[in-house]
């Protein structure tokens, strides 16, 4: 039995109400800064006697100062990307199927479009969706042909989200300039899923993982077994993904 079938039969599943996204949305600054920055790429060379500080190198490194972020998903994990951009001083824009309040986008400085138009006008791409049938692969060959030459790619979400074949191709050809991921449509991966790419930051599904988001965890998974308990309805229930 899948979360579907629990929900058509009224059967409440919680999520851990977020107990992650601040760890999810600084593993994802963190993935956009490595590509941009090369970060990996640099390291390596370092390490294998490379020493390179001067251009030509320079001029493949970037920054995330004013460039624009479109968030596709704007749930509690995209809200903490967003507020976090902010000290970094790039635009910031973003599409779900709920718009925020002007009120809160006013807050995280963050600006509405349609999907198509968010494609067409972002320098970095991050993703927070749920995997579901409307979702999945949503960012595949014509989606990426939208983007313009050079966007940096992020997904924290779900490996499904992606064609990993127009990815990876995209990458190959140029059409993006790097990508980083922490997740896949099969883990643990195999090679083939992660092709050694210089452009490319790879994490094994660990976005989420931290001391603290853990014991956050806990804590609101026992707060809603007592609430049963007790006759209360749980928190952080999920409905109408599936």
């Amino acid at each position: 039995m899948n979360i579907a079938d629990l929900i058509s039969r009224g059967i409440p599943v919680a999520t851990n109400g977020g107990a992650n996204s601040i760890a999810v949305a600084e593993h994802t600054i963190l993935l956009i800064l490595a590509v941009l920055r090369q970060i990996f790429l640099l390291h390596r060379n370092l390490i294998e006697g490379k020493w390179q500080s001067s251009p030509p190198d320079a001029l493949e490194l970037h920054e995330l100062h004013r460039k624009q972020v479109g968030i596709i998903g704007m749930g509690k994990i995209g809200k903490q990307v967003a507020q976090r951009l902010i000290g970094f001083e790039s635009t910031t824009v973003y599409t779900d199927i709920r718009p925020l309040s002007a009120s809160r986008e006013e807050v995280l400085m963050v600006r509405r479009l349609s999907l198509t138009k968010l494609l067409e006008t972002s320098d970095i791409i991050t993703l927070h969706v749920p995997l579901t049938p409307q979702t999945k692969e949503m960012i595949s060959f014509k989606e990426i042909d939208m983007m313009k030459t050079g966007t940096v790619l992020i997904n924290t979400s779900r490996g499904g989200v992606v064609n990993q074949r127009a990815l990876f191709s995209a990458l190959q050809n140029g059409k993006l300039a790097g990508a980083g991921l922490d997740v896949f449509p099969n883990e643990p991966t195999n090679p083939t899923d992660t092709p050694r790419l210089p452009n490319m930051v790879y994490s094994p599904h660990r976005a989420g993982s931290s001391l603290e988001s853990w014991n956050k965890r806990l804590m609101r998974a026992y707060e809603n077994i007592h609430r049963v308990i007790d006759g209360y309805p749980p928190r952080w229930t999920i409905a109408n993904l599936y």
